[in-house]
C-alpha cells in the first residue's frame, strides 16, 4: 500500500501538499462507493448543484477549516461535521428554517463527511438535505471559475494536480518509513482527530 509523505519546509508547499493529499481521496476510489452504505441520504449531481448555487440552496462544506481554506466551492459555508457548534451554525445559516434545501459536500470518493453531516442534520429535524458525493475536486475540474483555491478563484483547472503528478509524489511503505525516520524529515498528519483515533499509525 502506498503512503504519502510530507518532507518540506513549513511554507506554502504545506498547503499545496494538503491539496495533493485531499485530491488522492477522489482519484483512487470507486465513483460513488458510499451511496449503498447511506441509503437514506439523498444525493445531488454536479449540474444540479451548479444550477442552484447562490439561488435555491445552501451549500455547506463539511470538512475541517484547513481543508476548506485550501480549496472550496465559492459561496459555500464551512460547518465541520462533529463540530460542537454544528447545530447552532446550521440554525443560524438557515434562520431556523428546517425545510431549507441544504447540500453538504466533502472530498468525494471515500470521504463520508457529507453523508455524516446529512445524518446529523436529519437528527436535528432538517428535512431537505443532500450529499454532493462527487466532491470538491470533481467540482473544481468542472467549475474552476466557481472554486476558491487558497482564497483565489481557480479559473484554470490545470493548477490542480494531475494523476501522473500525484502518483509521482507517492512512496511505498518501505520508502515512506525510511524517509520519515530521516534526520531532517518532518512528518505532518493532516487527518482529522477521528481519523487518527481509528488508524493511529
Amino acid at each position: 500500500m502506498k503512503r504519502t509523505t510530507l518532507f518540506f519546509s513549513f511554507q506554502k508547499s504545506n498547503i499545496l501538499f494538503l491539496i495533493f493529499f485531499l485530491f488522492s481521496i477522489s482519484l483512487f476510489s470507486q465513483e460513488f462507493p458510499l451511496r449503498s452504505k447511506y441509503p437514506t441520504v439523498k444525493t445531488i449531481s454536479t449540474k444540479d448543484l451548479a444550477d442552484g448555487l447562490g439561488k435555491s440552496l445552501l451549500v455547506v462544506d463539511a470538512r475541517n477549516k484547513v481543508e476548506y481554506d485550501a480549496i472550496h466551492i465559492d459561496g459555500a459555508f464551512n460547518d465541520k461535521v462533529g463540530n460542537m457548534n454544528f447545530a447552532k451554525n446550521l440554525e443560524k445559516l438557515t434562520k431556523g428554517n428546517k425545510s431549507e434545501k441544504i447540500v453538504f459536500y466533502c472530498n468525494g470518493g471515500k470521504c463520508k463527511k457529507s453523508f455524516t453531516a446529512n445524518l446529523e442534520a436529519a437528527k436535528l429535524g432538517y428535512t431537505n438535505t443532500f450529499s454532493y458525493d462527487a466532491g470538491i475536486f470533481e467540482w473544481a475540474k468542472t467549475y474552476p471559475q466557481k472554486t476558491l483555491l487558497m482564497g483565489k478563484v481557480l479559473n484554470d483547472k490545470s493548477k490542480l494536480i494531475s494523476n501522473s503528478e500525484f502518483k509521482a509524489k507517492l512512496l511505498d511503505k518501505e520508502e515512506f518509513e525510511k524517509q520519515s525516520s530521516g534526520e531532517n524529515a518532518m512528518l505532518i498528519d493532516v487527518r482529522d482527530p477521528s481519523q487518527r483515533e481509528k488508524t493511529p499509525a
